[in-house]
């Protein structure tokens, strides 16, 4: 997020660059997973069976090479690197050896041992550790999101209830719905996460803006009952 965010170090992940990487939107954001041979929608990420091939390469290079991005770095994020097939690789070195400042590759897998040497030689190598978080969030909060975003507008009086009145107690709930918002987003797309199928970036994007401006609204001292009626009847979306 940091290298298209425009407002880095202050955003905090709220401007409207880093909204649309979240919500995997963002046009300078290509993301190459492994091809499925089975197509079993219920593997866990663990589980991929299928290989980066070479055709999916060729798709990195096309889109390098195209000057429609927006102001910035293009970045291609590659999963899986360890399961690339040999002549995707081959394919691969081409762009990893160009000089070019204005594109950037991550390449993720287990550990360096499992990358191609060919392909390894050519990384600065990283070692995340697991996040501090707890990658789960509140049943609670979900449910509420749900209910929210299938909730017809004009009945959401009710749901509007459950929020707190004053806005020192209010901000921080908002703030947690858009970081569970978030959450969801990508639920949707690793499939990890039984419990909830997740929410498609498009709608994501659309309840964390509304939820963005809902806390401006707050941090400029308006009424929490105002805000609020304008969150839940004006701006959240209906699916």
């Amino acid at each position: 997020m940091a290298l298209l965010c425009r407002q880095n170090p202050a955003c905090g992940g709220q401007c409207p660059n880093c909204l649309r990487v979240l919500s995997f939107v963002h046009p300078n954001v290509m993301i190459i997973e492994p091809s499925r041979r089975d197509q079993d929608e219920t593997l866990k990420d663990s589980e991929y069976q299928g290989d980066i091939k070479i055709e999916q390469i060729r798709r990195i290079i096309e889109e390098s090479y195209k000057a429609n991005f927006e102001d910035g770095k293009a970045i291609f994020i590659i999963t899986h690197m360890h399961q690339i097939t040999k002549a995707a690789a081959n394919a691969l070195l081409k762009c990893l050896e160009e000089n070019n400042e204005s594109k950037v590759f991550f390449a993720l897998a287990p550990q360096r041992a499992s990358v191609l040497p060919t392909i390894a030689s050519r990384l600065v190598v990283h070692t995340l550790k697991p996040s501090s978080h707890s990658p789960d969030h509140p049943p609670k909060t979900i449910s509420d999101i749900y209910a929210i975003t299938a909730t017809p507008p004009e009945e959401r009086f009710v749901l509007s209830k459950q929020f707190s009145k004053e806005r020192l107690l209010l901000l921080p709930e908002l703030e947690l719905m858009q970081e569970t918002c978030h959450h969801l987003v990508k639920a949707y797309y690793d499939e990890r996460h039984p419990h909830h199928p997740g929410i498609n970036p498009p709608l994501g994007l659309g309840i964390s803006e509304a939820l963005t401006e809902a806390m401006e609204l707050l941090k400029r001292n308006a009424n929490p009952g105002l805000v609020m009626e304008n969150l839940l009847f004006h701006q959240w979306p209906y699916a």
